[in-house]
């Protein structure tokens, strides 16, 4: 807060330290009529020596972050220091004035410039902007700005992902042999930040980039999405559809109502996908695991439909002309184990011819079962074998986010 309190102070009429508007002005004519103060001149008057610019940014709020163009919209200012050595005067020779306001396109200042930004290479500040100066040279300047910049984004964890954005400052126009720059916090101010609803702060630094020539400072803010709304309004409802798919197997094979299930829960999962993939960038290098997900459901539902269609003919075969195969009977036998099927007859109302016969007919059945009971054997197993690829992805896909 008292970052916002001083930069609005800046950009009213007040002359700090100034006995009167009189002393004022003749600080003013002192410094650029008698002095003939020339803004084109890096304010150093060791011209051999890298003029050091102290840069802090305050942050604001995260205005916007469209993952899908990879673009962060922040608003903030920055505080941005050096000292000038003309814009220096005798205290006692002007009635005790220490300090003074300037606009900023009157005296040298480092032009900076996001170097990562989204659209537009654009300075920093605007005509009207104060920088204070006191009797020392030392300058203070606080342009504010709303930044558009670059930011790569990796959504193979989405939604519960986790970004690293980068606000990249420099000087086009001045090499590392003329400006040097300094932070005095290596971090973000966030004592004036207003939470964003779809993203967390965890983290920030800040860092100088006195490289190659080319002066810069970078401010990196590590950011975690909220996932709530995701996972209320997109993974449990897919977890739910995935399940009921599962369901296709409960209804009658011969009845209609089966493949018209099965279509439906493939055009809802279809479409969670389609809203998934206009939150993704079109361009990632990396693929979102959720997206994996919806098309491993959408595969097994397809699996799902097409076994069910076969099933709607393999009810309707005559076993006499069309026998059951050695496969589907292996998956019956499969079936009778699982369920635990085998019929016992109470002993009083058996005689030998009937146990006898009991037999024969079980041997017989067991070696080659009707089509329906086929069929229905591959309810139960189809059944129980999507529901456990269904919990055992969803598991996966947890664990892989979780850690």
């Amino acid at each position: 807060m008292k970052h916002v309190l001083i930069a609005i102070a800046f950009c009213t009429v007040i002359n700090v330290g100034a006995q009167s508007g009189k002393d004022v002005n003749d600080v003013i004519k002192y410094l650029f009529q008698t002095n003939g103060y020339n803004k084109n001149i890096i304010p150093s008057t060791d011209q051999r020596q890298a003029l050091t610019v102290i840069v802090d940014f305050v942050l604001n709020s995260i205005s916007e972050f469209d993952a899908q163009n990879e673009m962060l919209s922040t608003s903030g200012y920055f505080v941005v220091r050096w000292t000038d050595e003309y814009l220096v005067w005798d205290v006692d020779q002007f009635n005790g004035t220490q300090e003074i306001l300037l606009p900023q396109d009157e005296i040298w200042k480092p032009d900076l410039l996001l170097a990562n930004s989204y659209k537009s290479f654009t300075g920093m500040g605007y005509p009207n902007l104060k920088v204070k100066v006191n009797s020392t040279g030392y300058v203070q300047w606080f342009p504010s700005q709303v930044l558009e910049s670059t930011c790569s984004v990796n959504i193979r964890y989405f939604p519960f992902d986790k970004q690293t954005c980068v606000i990249k400052i420099n000087a086009w126009s001045y090499s590392e042999d003329d400006i040097e720059f300094s932070i005095a916090n290596d971090n973000i101010d966030l004592d004036d930040f207003t939470t964003n609803s779809q993203w967390d702060v965890l983290s920030t630094n800040a860092r100088v980039l006195n490289t190659n020539d080319e002066p810069a400072v970078e401010f990196e803010l590590h950011l975690k999405r909220r996932a709530s709304f995701y996972v209320l309004n997109i993974i449990i409802p897919v977890l739910l559809l995935s399940l009921l798919s599962a369901f296709s197997f409960v209804l009658p094979a011969d009845s209609g109502e089966r493949a018209g299930y099965a279509v439906t829960i493939f055009l809802s999962l279809a479409v969670f996908l389609t809203i998934i993939s206009s939150e993704l960038p079109k361009n990632s290098k990396e693929v979102s695991y959720l997206s994996v997900y919806l098309l491993i459901m959408i595969v097994c539902n397809t699996v799902m439909l097409a076994i069910g269609l076969a099933q709607v003919r393999l009810v309707s075969r005559d076993e006499a002309m069309e026998p059951v195969g050695h496969n589907l009977r292996c998956l019956y036998r499969l079936y009778r184990k699982l369920k635990c099927s085998s019929a016992v007859a109470p002993k009083e109302s058996l005689n030998v011819v009937d146990v006898i016969d009991k037999e024969t007919e079980k041997r017989a059945q067991q070696e080659c079962p009707s089509w329906p009971e086929v069929v229905s054997a591959l309810d139960f197993l189809m059944f129980w074998l999507f529901i456990i690829i269904t919990v055992l992805c969803t598991v996966v896909l947890y664990l892989i986010c979780l850690l």
